[in-house]
């Protein structure tokens, strides 16, 4: 292959995934530097990505927010007195 033409394709890569995450919520940079490393198979990466976490959503694995709420609900259970105490 060319090597002209491959960074063409390594450079449109990039261009396409990086708005692609912008239009998605994920972080631009990490998703261009990703195509800049394996090129144009970071696209469907992005959109497997995307999937794996609406199939985890949808199953019920916590992520960092309900993680970070179950913590306030502990401490907040420490602190409420018991009915049966003495």
């Amino acid at each position: 292959m060319d090597p002209i033409l491959a960074v063409v394709i390594a450079l449109g890569s990039m261009l396409v995934v990086g708005y692609l995450a912008y239009e998605r919520g994920r972080s631009q940079s990490r998703w261009v530097w990703t195509a800049a490393v394996i090129g144009p198979l970071a696209i469907p990466l992005l959109y497997l990505a995307d999937a794996a976490a609406a199939i985890r959503s949808r199953i019920g694995q916590p992520g960092q927010a309900e993680v970070a709420g179950g913590d306030q609900a502990r401490r907040t259970a420490r602190q409420t007195p018991c009915s049966n105490s003495r």
